[in-house]
């Protein structure tokens, strides 16, 4: 299965003190081989640079870890431009990607549901649990 992994994801991941949360057990599929995440240089940049970010404290050692999984067993898109504008063009780099991969089923897993267009792929982490648990 693939999908997108906004950096909301990571992060949300990284802070909650939930180990059942829809983001942790994202994240944990992702590690454990069940998700292949989809990605490009531009969503590799924003990982690095979003996770780097003081106000997260998240320790160098587990970004470096996070981003070198990702660029090793990531598959890279090739975005499908998108026409449209978006509340915040920050995101375009998933949106794009997913849509690149959308003949592979990817799906956008995002915190931020409401920055992107209507469609089927994109999907809340909640969303993408309810619909992919027995999977992995």
């Amino acid at each position: 299965m693939y999908a997108v992994i906004d950096t909301n994801i990571l992060v949300s991941a990284q802070l909650t003190r939930h180990e059942d949360s829809a983001t942790r057990q994202i994240v944990r599929a992702v590690f454990n081989g069940c998700i292949t995440p989809v990605i490009t240089s531009a969503i590799l940049d924003e990982y690095q640079s979003v996770l780097s970010r003081p106000k997260f404290h998240i320790a160098p050692d587990v970004i470096a870890a996070v981003t070198s999984f990702f660029h090793k067993y990531g598959r890279v898109a090739t975005p499908q431009p998108y026409i449209g504008e978006l509340p915040d063009e920050k995101d375009r780099i998933f949106l794009e990607a997913t849509m690149g991969m959308r003949s592979n089923d990817a799906v956008l897993v995002t915190g931020n549901k409401r920055h992107f267009p209507d469609a089927d792929s994109i999907l809340t982490p909640s969303e993408f649990i309810a619909l992919y648990a027995p999977l992995m």
